[in-house]
């Protein structure tokens, strides 16, 4: 790909060599380029790159290096990368919801309706543009309730809260039990303290007769 005439500064020519060597469907906020110049020089130069066509502006201070389908042309970003990326220029601490820990689990049915983050940071929703004119929400929940991240364990626990002390089966126990190795077990064991009081014996449930064998 050839450089615009108006990237000619080593700022500028630094940032498009790095987005070049990412694989496309990448997204990324100015921060992610901090050593590379001033924070001046790197808003330009990405604000040049998005006019060119070589990126695309999600909103505002977001870009990606879009994906190309040969047949349909730009493809939708990931939202994660999109969530992950906002979150690494703010700082913030963010995991997947508990409506899609319980998805990702396979231990429900139900489509998240929408994209949503817990966080350490502040509530809001962000609307992405994408190309087409078409785009979705990003909604970020604060909350406490992170333990774990986004291993395995954590994602367990999120789940559990999701379907609520009524909805959990026979079958979810069993599935959980047999999904999770023994390392992710450890982990939800030593996660059971901050999990909520009702969760304490469902943990148990799924953990302790697969941890006692291979101790």
């Amino acid at each position: 790909m050839a450089m615009p005439r108006d990237l000619s500064d080593s700022t500028a020519s630094s940032v498009l060599r790095l987005i070049q060597a990412r694989r496309r469907g990448a997204v990324f906020v100015p921060t992610d380029f901090a050593h590379q110049g001033t924070r001046e020089a790197i808003d330009a130069a990405l604000s040049r790159l998005a006019r060119d066509g070589t990126i695309r502006r999600l909103c505002r201070g977001v870009y990606d290096y879009p994906k190309k389908h040969p047949r349909f042309g730009l493809q939708a970003p990931s939202v994660d990368a999109v969530a992950r990326a906002i979150a690494r220029g703010t700082g913030e601490d963010i995991v997947i919801g508990n409506a899609k820990a319980a998805s990702l689990l396979g231990i429900t049915t139900q489509v998240p309706a929408r994209a949503v983050f817990l966080t350490d940071g502040t509530n809001r929703t962000l609307h992405i543009t994408v190309e087409d004119g078409g785009g979705f929400d990003i909604q970020f929940r604060r909350s406490t309730r992170r333990a774990g991240g986004d291993s395995k364990a954590g994602i367990v626990l999120r789940a559990l809260r999701f379907l609520g002390r009524d909805g959990i089966e026979a079958k979810t126990i069993r599935k959980l039990r047999r999904d999770l190795d023994d390392n992710d077990k450890r982990r939800l064991l030593a996660l059971q303290p901050k999990a909520e009081g009702w969760m304490w014996s469902i943990i148990g449930e799924i953990v302790n007769d697969d941890i006692a064998k291979a101790s």
